[in-house]
């Protein structure tokens, strides 16, 4: 998940793939 910080914070959109991979909601 937090592997790769710089990975998620480069592309919104993709944090929310990261999350809904991880089983998470975006609003959590």
């Amino acid at each position: 998940e937090r592997e790769q910080p710089e990975l998620l914070a480069e592309s919104p959109e993709r944090r929310k793939r990261v999350a809904a991979e991880s089983g998470k909601t975006e609003q959590q």
